[in-house]
């Protein structure tokens, strides 16, 4: 059953497949980690980590091929989802709590996450913080962030994971860009991994806050659901826009 989940999901994610998105393009010059010549994700290390959204190791080293845990991937969301400023991450007095993550150091991140509906535990108790996560499960988390509602889209249930590896190459979204045939969804991320598609995420067009959308289409009302969001000007709103947008200086009026 897992080979045939995995052959069905490839297929429709290489049939959904017809364009790439680029990483952000005024990145600088890679951070001077101590291993800054084994990531072959340079641009989008160096985008992620301009953001602080993730960084290196205490040692100086960025680890490029280290797995990324389930609790990693969870402050990973967390902070894009505060625009890269962890002082605004707010929980609720219900933040969920897993048995397994009371005493864990991603605590707060996790709970955040959950609270959010990014992402969901093993089970009801257990959460698995320090489980890899794979490329399926951080593809997802990232979809949710972008306002792709699990139920109506079908990322919970069994076949999860063929809609995940289905709804992340649209051609507005394209969360594998770059990666290619490098990364197995259904195997552990690597950090450089994770960056290349979390740098995608930023690129990626939100959808709808709203769920529901009516217009008119030859003649009659239509009701669309969880449509891409667009601006005022009829332009898609992406991640980046969404979380990362600064507003506009106020101009001083010359005297």
């Amino acid at each position: 059953m897992k080979h045939l989940k995995r052959a069905l999901s490839l297929t429709l994610a290489a049939a959904l497949l017809t364009g790439t998105l680029s990483v952000h393009a005024g990145a600088e010059e890679s951070a001077a980690f101590t291993d800054t010549d084994q990531i072959n994700y340079r641009e989008a290390v160096d985008t992620m980590t301009q953001l602080g959204i993730i960084a290196g190791k205490d040692s100086g080293a960025f680890d490029p091929q280290g797995l990324v845990t389930r609790a990693e991937a969870a402050k990973l969301l967390a902070v894009m989802l505060v625009g890269g400023q962890e002082d605004k991450l707010v929980l609720s007095e219900e933040a969920p709590a897993f048995t397994d993550s009371q005493d864990h150091w991603a605590r707060d991140y996790i709970a955040f996450c959950v609270q959010k509906g990014v992402i969901a535990g093993r089970s009801e108790e257990a959460f698995d913080p320090d489980g890899q996560g794979t490329g399926s499960e951080l593809a997802k988390m990232a979809l949710v962030a972008l306002g792709y509602d699990p139920i109506v889209f079908g990322l919970t249930g069994a076949d999860w994971e063929i809609s995940v590896n289905a709804y992340v190459n649209q051609p507005n979204v394209n969360l594998y860009a770059g990666l290619k045939d490098e990364i197995d969804p259904f195997e552990a991320i690597t950090r450089e991994q994770a960056a290349q598609l979390l740098s995608n995420t930023l690129n990626a067009q939100m959808m709808s806050d709203s769920p529901t959308q009516t217009g008119v289409e030859n003649g009659e009302e239509v009701t669309t659901f969880h449509t891409p969001k667009k601006d005022e000007a009829g332009d898609p709103v992406t991640f980046r826009m969404e979380y990362f947008a600064q507003p506009a200086e106020e101009q001083t009026p010359e005297a």
